[in-house]
């Protein structure tokens, strides 16, 4: 891996690449040795994608049985992004494909009840092949919701799948060596089946991803010699602590490394998501987020380097750094949500914590919304030692929309994060993002801490840059949303109903025309129809900051949705200090009947002094009484009432 630095590869990685801007096969321009195997296994997943055209279209599906039978009409030649009609991921994915079209499928066939029967359809269902080797296997179970991304991965990547069965944990615990053992056999076993070369790197099987529920840490059997060994540590290495499940996997007897192994797990919507952000989206654009200081030990993680390294890949960059990243600014900086494709934070602190500038700590709850599907590198401990907990910091942002990130299950101290530099390097030249992450050398190439969620082969760079071409739809009957949408949004003058407001709004948003749907709640508050609306209208509104209109819609909802309350603290934060008048009055209100979990007493306190401010003493002493009393949480209920003294 080494060689990533090197003059030497830079220039032979760099003809390369210049050939698949050019829309060819990434050619042998130098002896497969001459090239590091990441490399070379990017290029493989560059050929694989540049064999097929992406029909510009995204397909919307309501159901299993349709998804399957969607994505096997994909062919040799052609293959198009389908997705579960859904309000939070959907729109997110389709806003940064931007599909010439978006049409509703038909339910189509039944979903088999027995689990032979499931996992037959979906075998044939994936079974296309490519020209290029199969670069990696999928593991995955049928009684697992995320076998949609597994599924979907196998036939978009066309990789040989597996079906895991057996009880190997779940996203909040730890394996722990009887069961680990039985996981690296079967994926073993899995590798073989492939009759593909896999036992080295370099070879046929490079990857292996895991679609199903697993503990993202274990403790295996280790001898002494496969634990790091390294002076100088804040605290010591134990045989008892966890390790990564993943960084554990594809591994010999002697530690060294036969492949890379990342995981998928998680609902239904979300899963296929994942999948279709991994084959059919790159990052446009970067965010680089450091509260590193300039000194010994931290500097090789400073962001820079790496912001200049990507711009020469035609990927748009920000630096965040210095008092950009106190908790004020960050605050601020989360109105609206965040629009970048990629984001590289460089962080510390514990699973429920993160830090900004002068070690002051942010809390899961400021964890942005993502406008768009995000990749993400996190530089932080114990970021996903409980990947499945939303109050967690990894589990946020994944709930959130993220769909590829590599972070961390345990303490892992900062040298096992490649820095920000390297790492931009490796992706510049294709190395898929959780290949890139990995670290080669030194004691912390040994089974260790760091993690990868999301797709092994994912490619951080966009696509159209290495030769992947998008194609017209098909001229078919097949209704296109926005079309409908605008038709509906013309009708509604004559023929203005709930209904068809609630129709125009959900299908403005789905076919991410936001700024249409803004319009239309406009129109709805006109015309009487707002609460049919309002609901679909916060995604719109919040991510143009018109916090005054997201309060009255999100008032007018009679439930809401997981993001909701946290769109409007996140719009709201930033500004407690400046609003005023009875629109003021009116935000603090609601802010304070929604205070989030799982301690409201974080944001009790943020809001304390502008509710004493603008509703007076005796105000903000009956919203914190009001709050205590509704709090189930008994601890939580007396800092309620501390604060409101």
């Amino acid at each position: 891996m080494t060689r990533f630095a090197t003059v030497a590869c830079a220039m032979s990685v760099a003809a390369a690449t210049v050939s698949l801007v050019a829309q060819t096969p990434p050619p042998a321009a130098a002896p497969q040795a001459e090239v590091p195997w990441p490399v070379a296994l990017g290029f493989r997943v560059a050929s694989l994608e540049q064999e097929r055209k992406v029909v510009d279209q995204v397909v919307l599906v309501g159901d299993e049985a349709t998804f399957v039978a969607e994505i096997a009409q994909w062919t040799a030649t052609t293959r198009w992004p389908v997705l579960f009609d859904e309000p939070r991921f959907a729109p997110s994915f389709i806003r940064a494909f931007k599909p010439a079209r978006v049409v509703r499928r038909a339910a189509s066939g039944t979903w088999p009840s027995a689990r032979a029967d499931r996992e037959a359809l979906l075998l044939r269902a994936s079974s296309l092949r490519a020209a290029t080797p199969s670069p990696g296997i999928v593991l995955t179970s049928v009684d697992d919701p995320s076998w949609v991304a597994g599924f979907a991965l196998a036939a978009g990547r066309c990789l040989p799948m597996s079906f895991l069965e057996g009880d190997f944990g779940d996203e909040f615990g730890s394996m722990d060596a009887s069961r680990f053992t039985e996981l690296r056999r079967r994926t073993e076993a899995a590798a073989e089946a492939s009759g593909l070369p896999w036992r080295g790197l370099g070879d046929a099987i490079e990857t292996v991803v895991i679609c199903r529920s697993i503990a993202p840490k274990c403790v295996p059997l280790l001898s002494p010699a496969l634990r790091p060994q390294v002076n100088g540590l804040p605290q010591p290495i134990r045989a008892e602590d966890p390790l990564s499940t993943t960084d554990c996997l594809c591994r010999h007897d002697d530690g060294n490394r036969w492949g890379i192994a990342s995981w998928i797990f998680g609902p239904r919507d979300r899963s296929a998501f994942v999948a279709m952000s991994s084959m059919f989206l790159g990052p446009s654009d970067t965010w680089l987020m450091s509260q590193y200081p300039n000194t010994q030990g931290w500097a090789p993680y400073l962001p820079q380097a790496a912001a200049d390294r990507l711009e020469k890949t035609e990927i748009k960059t920000r630096v965040v750094t210095d008092h950009d990243m106190t908790l004020d600014a960050w605050r601020r900086q989360l109105m609206g949500g965040f629009d970048c494709g990629m984001l590289w934070l460089n962080s510390h602190g514990q699973m429920w914590e993160f830090a900004l500038e002068n070690n002051v700590m942010a809390n899961a709850n400021d964890v942005p919304l993502t406008n768009v599907p995000l990749e993400l590198h996190l530089i932080h401990s114990f970021s996903l030692a409980q990947a499945g907990n939303p109050d967690s910091i990894g589990g946020r942002f994944i709930q959130q929309g993220v769909y590829c990130m590599h972070g961390s299950v345990f303490e892992p101290f900062l040298p096992a994060f490649t820095p920000p530099s390297l790492l931009a390097e490796r992706v510049s030249y294709l190395a898929p993002l959780l290949v890139s992450a990995r670290v080669y050398e030194g004691p912390f190439s040994l089974p260790w801490r760091t993690t990868g969620y999301g797709d092994p082969l994912h490619l951080a760079m966009i696509p159209a840059r290495y030769g992947v071409q998008r194609i017209a739809p098909p001229d078919d009957s097949a209704p296109a949303l926005r079309e409908s949408a605008i038709t509906a949004l013309q009708s509604l003058k004559a023929t203005p109903t709930a209904k068809a407001y609630a129709s125009a709004m959900r299908d403005l948003v789905m076919a991410g025309e936001d700024a249409l749907a803004v319009s239309l709640w406009s129109m709805s508050v006109q015309a009487g129809f707002a609460d049919a609306t309002a609901l679909d209208a916060l995604g719109p509104l919040f991510r143009a900051r018109d916090l005054s209109a997201f309060v009255d819609a999100y008032t007018r909802c009679p439930t809401h949705r997981a993001d909701d309350t946290t769109m409007l603290w996140h719009l709201a934060m930033g500004r407690l200090g400046t609003l005023q008048g009875d629109g003021g009055k009116r935000a603090v209100d609601v802010l304070a009947r929604n205070l989030r979990g799982p301690d409201a007493s974080i944001d009790f306190k943020l809001l304390a002094p502008t509710l004493e401010r603008l509703l007076g003493r005796q105000g903000m002493r009956e919203a914190g009484e009001r709050a205590a009393v509704n709090m189930r949480d008994a601890t939580v209920a007396a800092k309620l009432r501390a604060l409101s003294r």
